[in-house]
Order: structure tokens, then sequence, then C-alpha cells
């Protein structure tokens, strides 16, 4: 048992850390990059979450985008990787994990849900993200991917 614990309790290590986990860089031509606002901040973070038992990371990826926002993705290469420490803001729940960011490619985008129950889905246009606008890891994966692809026509943004 580990020191400091109760029976039955978890240790430290298992009530802080979690399965690794996945976002999504989604952009459509006409409509922008995928992201999620989170209420409690307005800051934004990029659709994607926890890797199920079993599951791979394409699938979870698949499966994250369509729960948090009705959008159909097909994952593609991973962009880059990120060790980081989450902080859940209405639970107070910390963790650390190890994410990936995969380019995604938006195969039925219908329309957004409204009010969604943790964070609202929106569109936003790829010359207007910040990293600084962004959550966690999110932030990083902004900064990244401009610094990645730093054509600004590929941004969406005029020469």
């Amino acid at each position: 048992m580990a020191r400091g614990s109760e029976p039955g309790e978890r240790s430290t290590a298992e009530r802080w850390s979690r399965p690794d986990g996945e976002a999504g860089w989604v952009q459509h031509p006409e409509r922008g990059v995928l992201a999620l606002r989170l209420p409690e901040t307005g800051q934004f973070i990029l659709p994607g979450g926890g890797i199920e038992p079993g599951e791979t990371v394409a699938a979870a990826l698949r499966r994250e985008i369509a729960e948090e926002t009705g959008v159909h993705v097909n994952p593609g290469e991973p962009i880059v990787r990120d060790h980081t420490l989450f902080y859940d803001l209405p639970t107070g729940q910390a963790w650390d994990a190890d994410v990936t960011l995969l380019q995604c490619e938006p195969i039925d985008v219908g329309s957004l849900p409204t009010h969604a129950p943790e964070s609202d889905p929106v569109w936003l246009a790829p010359a207007d993200l910040n990293e600084s606008d962004f959550h966690g890891p999110s932030a990083r994966f902004v900064a990244t991917r401009r610094l990645t692809d730093p054509d600004p026509a590929d941004r969406g943004e005029l020469p």
C-alpha cells in the first residue's frame, strides 16, 4: 500500500495519471479550424480526449470529436506530441498525460450543436488563431501548427 493511503484508496500516482490522450487539428476550407470554447474561461481547446482501453489513437479521436462536436473526421498523421498536466476547473481534478495532435480531414461537418454541457464547438478563422486564446496543451499545439505551416496562404491569411 502506498504511504499515507487508506485501504481501498488509490495511490497518489494512480490519482494523478490517466491514459494518454489525443487532439485533432480539424480545418475545413470554408469554415476554419474546429475548436471548443470553455464556458468557465472563454478560452478555446482543440477537440479530443482520452483513449479507452484497446482503442487506437485514430479511433479515439474519431469518437471524441464526434461526441464533442458532431463533426466526423478522418484522422491523419501526427503533428506533435506533448506531455502535460491537465487541470479540470469544474471538478478540481488534475492529472498528467501524453497528448498527440493529429491532422484530421473533416468528412461530415453538418451543423455544430449549441449549448453543449462542457464546451461550445465553434469554427475559428485560421488567421485569427492566437495561442494565447487557447488553454493548456491546445495553446502549444496552435503555436506548433503555426510554426510548421509558415505559409500565410495555407492559414487562410491574405499575403
